[in-house]
């Protein structure tokens, strides 16, 4: 029946564009096809497939193309391929042809370019981020074309930048998903503590950014109040338009000191353009304080290549690194507060560097003992990671197998060396619980803690909306009250005897959860 469809050369693209898809040796055959072309070629598949677009249907079709144009000693390899690829799939809970515009696939394929900036050498996507030394700042920006002199004007005057750094030795590109533009990143140096700068980024030769931004360093010492804001689960779509602007209001009151996003980011799902409109729209917030990140499932593709070329985090430059080599794991100290991210996606959402005796186990175990040994110094130690330890969410495997399955990795090293606080993201709702360890709650109180606390804040405004199943007899860990299935957001206030915990809506800005850590 195949062979006699009136449009053969649908069923042939699909040969072919599976192969330019998983990397293989047939990637050549497209790369001289042009944008339109490819746009209706994949237009005209999606037309077959429209009534028969399960990922079973796409195996089958797939397997076919290997049975009957792939010689003999290929067969194989191109079915295991398949099987790899449908599981790929599956992992990220996408589907094709219902996620994915024809052009967009294009990009994906890299047979259809996209700019990343719509000028040539004006900076855009201005974020910072941390070191780990107090004295260092990260500035990264992006622009079309290379800019030959990248340069930071900073000073401690809005009037006065009379410091100048530029340092062309981080500028990267990459190409992957069909991405055309240039990532600049400096690293400013030998800054005062709980100080505030002045900056502008740019190149003397051509423009500098049209705003001069400000941040302030971290302090050098433990006797003194933090504040972090926080979400996951974000994106680029205006579903996360209330919660960047009450964000941005409390940072313009000196309410928060620093973001944590708990992976997740601009759900670009491979799709280059979304990473630069995501990161044009956070920019009034990612300019003035650090902007800390750990990955989330929806920054796999390409072997995380966009999460790791924009941004720098307290850890080895990632770039020009392997799927197998890849180091999304870090700590820093900001005040009274050691703050771990650790990456749980490894291999399509699964983490089997988690396992102990790997190497993100091993380090997360030596980076807990240094922290346990300081806990005099700096008195809190908070996690931050992607995948859920404890939730109770029903309409997917998340909080149950997915949970489990961490919980079997992680929770004894992070009970054994009493972390404070693992904040989580995923599911797309609000929750937190009491002190637990084993699925047993500890105490249903905040005071000296005997285990640690797990919140969800998958909350910051994605364009897979909110989730809101949750389990109706939920257990004794979880606080009913806490539940909720709205966009919001957390800002976490720490000082050296407690922690403060504010959930607030994104809509409204009404506090719609709080808690307080004593530590006495």
């Amino acid at each position: 029946n195949l062979l006699k469809m009136k449009h053969f050369s649908v069923f042939v693209f699909l040969f072919v564009f599976y192969f330019t898809f998983s990397n293989s040796v047939y990637v050549n055959v497209l790369n001289n096809n042009s944008c339109n072309e490819c746009i209706d070629e994949i237009s005209k598949l999606m037309y077959y497939l429209q009534d028969n677009a399960t990922l079973s249907k796409l195996e089958d079709t797939l397997d076919l193309a290997c049975t009957l144009l792939i010689p003999v000693n290929k067969y194989r390899e191109c079915k295991d391929d398949v099987k790899s690829l449908i599981n790929g799939l599956e992992k990220t809970d996408k589907n094709w042809i219902e996620d994915y515009s024809p052009k967009q696939f294009c990009s994906i394929l890299s047979i259809c370019q996209d700019e990343c900036c719509s000028t040539p050498y004006w900076p855009e996507q201005i974020h910072i981020s941390l070191s780990d030394d107090h004295s260092k700042m990260w500035i990264m920006w992006t622009t079309s074309l290379l800019s030959t002199s990248p340069t930071v004007k900073y000073g401690k005057s809005f009037n006065n930048l009379n410091m100048t750094i530029t340092d062309s030795s981080m500028t990267e590109t990459y190409t992957k998903g069909g991405w055309n533009g240039h990532i600049y990143r400096i690293q400013l140096q030998n800054l005062e503590p709980a100080t505030s700068y002045y900056y502008t980024v740019g190149d003397p030769n051509w423009v500098f950014s049209r705003n001069i931004y400000n941040f302030t360093t971290a302090p050098d010492t433990v006797d003194t109040t933090v504040r972090f804001g926080i979400y996951g689960d974000m994106g680029a779509s205006d579903a996360s338009d209330n919660t960047l602007e009450w964000v941005l209001h409390d940072i313009n009151n000196k309410e928060i000191d620093a973001m944590l996003h708990v992976g997740d980011i601009s759900y670009a799902d491979g799709y280059q353009p979304l990473w630069d409109q995501f990161l044009r729209k956070v920019e009034p917030i990612a300019a003035r304080v650090p902007y800390m990140t750990v990955p989330g499932n929806h920054e796999d593709f390409f072997d995380f290549t966009a999460y790791r070329y924009r941004f720098q985090m307290p850890v080895s430059n990632l770039v020009n690194v392997t799927r197998s080599t890849i180091k999304m794991y870090y700590s820093f100290d900001y005040g009274p507060a050691h703050i771990i991210g650790i990456s749980m996606e490894e291999y399509w959402g699964r983490a089997p560097n988690l396992d102990p005796g790997n190497p993100e186990y091993e380090w997360l175990q030596n980076d807990l003992e240094q922290a346990q040994a300081n806990r005099k110094n700096v008195p809190f130690v908070i996690i931050h990671a992607h995948h859920p330890l404890y939730c109770t969410e029903t309409s997917s495997k998340w909080c149950f197998r997915q949970a489990s399955f961490y919980q079997d990795k992680i929770e004894d090293l992070i009970n054994q060396y009493n972390v404070d606080l693992f904040i989580q993201a995923h599911v797309h709702n609000y929750e937190r619980t009491y002190p637990v360890y084993k699925d047993q709650v500890v105490q249903q109180n905040y005071t000296n803690p005997q285990a640690p606390v797990y919140s969800v804040v998958g909350t910051g405004g994605c364009k897979e909306g909110l989730f809101g199943s949750f389990q109706k007899d939920p257990p004794n860990w979880s606080v009913p009250d806490s539940r909720m299935a709205i966009f919001g957001y957390v800002i976490m206030e720490i000082t050296p005897t407690t922690l403060d915990w504010k959930f607030f809506d994104s809509q409204s800005h009404q506090i719609k959860d709080q808690f307080q850590i004593i530590k006495n």
